[in-house]
């Protein structure tokens, strides 16, 4: 089972951990169940907002762990059980989380109902999925663990044939250059503004056409449990210690090595070339 914990850094740190901070505000006071939820870290940090969360993943193991490891508070619980038949009762819950998930399952249709038993009939659900003609058709190899991506077309109707209102997002990875004002860093993080740019015309301000990876949606049969969230056009995340960027100037500096090294050595080699050329021009050879 393909499943991410918080000793992975890089991409796939910044994408996971980003996902549970979009949705941190939108489960304060709510009862919220995060299905799929692996080693617990999200479901922790929803448990501090959220009146009370409960994290459900199959495998025993990875369940005794979080329990094991998150187990400062009382409005947080984890339970094993399989996504597609839960234990709960029907219209328990206020906000499902489930990141990641259905791309792992052929029964996509019989999750999506065993999610829309158990919400209440304002619920919400908020779902993720890699977008399959972005992840894999443009990347450089498929996961075996998924099977059966969806397409962004193929997920929103998926969705619509369960939920009637739904609001869609897309997540990519960026390195940006952030400028703000240090004098009144609240304003700036409030009031964050994106500039994108093509090289070569960078005087020019260009929207971003990089398509995103991931599919995030919130879905409801209540038009109102939509219309009132309260969310930004956009959500930025990433680490104080900005750790994939200075991971990315060790590799550069590392390639600059090696590109010198081997530089190096066709140097020598060339040499060595000129010298049993020579040797063999005096020898007659």
């Amino acid at each position: 089972m393909e499943r991410f914990t918080t000793s992975i850094r890089f991409h796939t740190w910044y994408e996971h951990w980003h996902r549970y901070y979009f949705v941190k505000d939108l489960v304060a006071g709510k009862k919220v169940c995060d299905i799929a939820c692996g080693e617990g870290y999200g479901a922790h940090l929803l448990s501090k907002t959220a009146d009370s969360i409960v994290g459900v993943d199959i495998d025993n193991q990875t369940i005794l762990d979080a329990k094991t490891k998150y187990n400062d508070r009382k409005n947080l619980n984890y339970i094993q059980a399989n996504a597609i038949n839960t234990p709960f009762p029907n219209q328990e819950f206020d906000i499902i989380i489930s990141f990641e998930t259905i791309e792992h399952l052929h029964q996509q249709e019989e999750l999506l109902a065993e999610f829309k038993r158990i919400l209440k009939p304002n619920g919400l659900l908020v779902i993720s999925t890699p977008d399959k003609n972005i992840y894999s058709e443009m990347g450089s190899s498929h996961n075996h663990y998924h099977v059966k991506e969806l397409s962004k077309y193929e997920f929103s109707q998926l969705i619509d044939k369960s939920f009637s209102y739904s609001h869609h997002f897309g997540q990519q990875f960026q390195l940006y250059s952030s400028i703000f004002n240090v004098d009144n860093y609240q304003s700036h993080a409030q009031n964050n503004c994106l500039q994108f740019v093509q090289q070569g015309n960078e005087q020019i301000v260009a929207e971003n056409t990089y398509p995103a990876q991931y599919l995030i949606t919130l879905c409801s049969n209540q038009p109102l449990s939509i219309k009132k969230l309260a969310l930004p056009n956009s959500h930025h995340f990433a680490d104080s210690a900005n750790s994939l960027y200075a991971h990315y100037e060790q590799q550069i500096k590392r390639l600059i090595q090696l590109e010198q090294q081997n530089q190096q050595l066709q140097d020598m080699l060339s040499k060595q070339n000129n010298i049993i050329n020579h040797l063999k021009s005096r020898l007659g050879l």
